[in-house]
């Protein structure tokens, strides 16, 4: 990403959309897989990774602002493995299959539909689910790091090696927000 740029997903289509493998090779990795029963595998590197459809919005350093993602109830499973340095990542509505092998710090990982912000230094602002009634029964496994995971709609399996930091679990659907002064 060389200057502000927004990347979106704008198949609303399920009959257009293919069960896709996208594996990435080291290095930072930007992908919105989009509708379909989609694999995802990405090497070392800073990972935005969306399971369905949605947008990221980065800065024109390539610091990522902003993401969103939906869940669908006409959405595939999507298997999504990160792998080591930072991971943001949004699943969809199925059960996702989500595991990262990060131990950096700032991870934002959720199941289901939700939505992230983030400050010019990367660190969270503002992370939430946002279809609460729609998701699937995903399972969740993230390595050590300072972490926000959300589970989402639905009977997930959320497991996280602790680690230095901040760590922030919710089941199901909930937000946090660091923008409020106390």
């Amino acid at each position: 990403v060389c200057s502000s740029d927004l990347i979106q997903s704008t198949d609303t289509d399920p009959s257009t959309a293919g069960n896709d493998t996208i594996i990435g090779a080291d290095g930072n990795a930007n992908v919105i897989a989009g509708l379909g029963a989609d694999s995802v595998t990405t090497g070392a590197g800073s990972d935005v990774i969306i399971g369905d459809n949605g947008t990221m919005t980065f800065d024109a350093a390539g610091v990522l602002l902003s993401i969103s993602g939906d869940a669908r109830t006409d959405a595939g499973i999507a298997t999504i493995h990160a792998g080591g340095g930072r991971a943001v990542i949004i699943g969809g509505g199925a059960g996702d299959d989500i595991d990262s092998d990060s131990v950096a710090a700032n991870n934002v990982i959720i199941g289901d539909g939700g939505e992230a912000t983030f400050d010019t230094d990367g660190s969270v602002l503002t992370a939430n689910t946002s279809d609460t009634g729609i998701g699937g029964n995903d399972d969740i496994d993230i390595a050590a790091g300072s972490n926000h995971i959300f589970g989402g709609f639905g009977a997930d399996q959320i497991d996280i090696t602790s680690g230095a930091g901040e760590v922030v679990i919710v089941g199901d659907n909930g937000s946090v927000d660091y923008t409020v002064d106390s």
